[in-house]
């Protein structure tokens, strides 16, 4: 028992580890960037509330009254919708789960990338298959939705298919 110990992390460092590099920077990737988009959303939460809004609206009216005018719609919506109310849990909600299937994937555990791959893509259904109000109420103008939209699509779809491509050196079913 003595000489035993678990040699993951030696492995790793030694480039010995069942799991390919591209799958393990992929993975490492997928966390930061969920990291970031985690404490994102909890600042959100904390910080973009209607009050702090409304005192930002007064400093952009001096420059663009119309930009002004588009935020108070926004923030009427905001406080009219239920999406308007939980959209910042929700992103949390979606980063988590996008997490769980990281780590699935890291274990190399195939179910994983279906919940990542599932996950990625659903918040994007919003802004091509909603309306202009319901892009507006993830703080975006007319004019970037689509644009905003297409570069985060295809980031996304990149790294599913990146993590697609390591699909056969993961297994069907949880690992023990």
């Amino acid at each position: 028992m003595e000489g035993q110990f678990d040699n993951t992390l030696v492995n790793e460092i030694e480039g010995k580890s069942k799991r390919p590099r591209l799958l393990t920077v992929l993975c490492v990737l997928s966390f930061i960037w969920a990291g970031l988009a985690i404490a994102a959303g909890v600042m959100g939460q904390i910080y973009n509330t209607p009050e702090n809004m409304r005192a930002n609206i007064e400093q952009v009216r001096a420059q663009s009254p119309a930009r002004a005018a588009m935020m108070e719609k926004g923030i009427e919506r905001q406080e009219n919708s239920v999406m308007g109310k939980i959209q910042n849990y929700l992103l949390i909600l979606i980063e988590v789960i996008s997490v769980l299937g990281v780590i699935m994937m890291f274990n190399l555990n195939k179910v994983g990338f279906y919940i990542y791959a599932a996950i990625e893509i659903l918040p994007y259904s919003m802004l091509f298959f909603g309306d202009e109000d319901s892009s507006m109420d993830m703080g975006m103008g007319p004019g970037a939705t689509k644009a905003f939209g297409i570069i985060f699509v295809l980031i996304d779809v990149g790294f599913v298919v990146m993590y697609g491509l390591n699909l056969k050196h993961m297994k069907g079913q949880v690992k023990n």
